[in-house]
């Protein structure tokens, strides 16, 4: 059965940068295929989301159109205040 892909993305504005969360769902039913197929639409409000593995969130930060390194994005303010968040979620 072949798997499909949605994406989408929320934009957040400031004085100082721009945050973007993007979020992607992967439907897959039975084994999942080699070729996963990208959607341009919606994701189907009727479809519960339920996570077979671990949450993985993958953070990148561009300044200028440069990326910023890992080391940098890791010492913002405005990861760590997502890590607490996080943090404060789960317990």
């Amino acid at each position: 059965m072949p798997s499909i892909a949605w994406t989408s993305a929320v934009r957040e504005f400031s004085e100082q940068f721009t945050l973007t969360l993007k979020a992607r769902h992967n439907l897959v039913v039975g084994s999942a295929s080699d070729v996963v197929y990208a959607t341009k639409t919606r994701f189907p409000g009727c479809v519960d989301v339920q996570l077979t593995d671990g949450l993985v969130l993958t953070l990148s930060g561009f300044f200028d159109g440069i990326k910023i390194s890992t080391q940098d994005l890791q010492s913002s303010a405005v990861v760590n205040h997502l890590s607490r968040y996080l943090d404060t979620v789960e317990s």
